[in-house]
């Protein structure tokens, strides 16, 4: 009786990884949207957040926003005069409105450029030196 080593199924339980679904879905909406596969993955890490920022800018402010937060709570610990469960919990709330503000702010800013930006400012007007005189 021999054995026969057979490669892993990875449609098999514990096979199937998170990062191997994130990798088969990308490479599905790219080759949807016609792009090449995985051109990406030879940016560095400043030129991938830069285009992170270009294509989503309150993602710069969330991140922002975070620093702010963690830097304040770190501070207001140590100076705190309130039980820590209670200055964690505000510390939760301020960081919920926070995310909240963020996701408001795009939705709206979103809208805007879709709904009324082009009935302020209509594509004949908005580009005169597309006109030749």
């Amino acid at each position: 009786m021999s054995a026969h080593h057979h490669p892993p199924n990875p449609f098999s339980g514990q096979g199937l990884t998170l990062h191997f679904i994130e990798l088969l879905m990308e490479h599905q909406m790219q080759a949807l949207q016609g792009e090449k596969t995985m051109s990406h993955y030879d940016e560095s890490h400043s030129e991938r957040l830069s285009r992170k920022a270009r294509d989503s800018p309150f993602m710069v402010a969330g991140l922002v926003g975070l620093v702010g937060i963690v830097g304040y709570g770190i501070y207001g610990f140590k100076n705190r005069k309130v039980k820590t469960s209670v200055y964690l919990i505000h510390m939760r709330v301020m960081a919920q409105g926070f995310v909240v503000t963020c996701l408001t702010a795009g939705v709206a800013f979103n809208l805007y450029n879709k709904f009324v930006h082009p009935k302020l400012f209509p594509a004949s007007i908005a580009a005169p030196e597309d006109k030749k005189e």
